[in-house]
């Protein structure tokens, strides 16, 4: 048990330096990716999830829809 808590902390320690000079190594004046690509992006993200959520919803209705409630099931389609 020891052990595996010893190895924890070694690979966290080890992780966190790494982290922190990574950190204190990166230009400040690199900004990334324009604003205005991100929101983009996130648009046609989220209309292509909106389609998918159409979509399936409009199959599980069609499926809820052709559920067979008759007492024969030899009637059912």
């Amino acid at each position: 048990m020891i052990g595996r808590i010893g190895l924890w902390l070694a690979l966290t320690r080890l992780w966190l330096s790494t982290f922190l000079h990574q950190l204190a190594t990166t230009r400040r004046d690199d900004r990334g990716d324009s604003p205005v690509s991100t929101a983009v992006i996130v648009v046609g993200l989220v209309l292509i999830a909106g389609i998918v959520v159409a979509i399936i919803r409009e199959k599980a209705i069609d499926t809820a829809n052709n559920i067979c409630t008759n007492a024969d099931p030899t009637t059912c389609k």
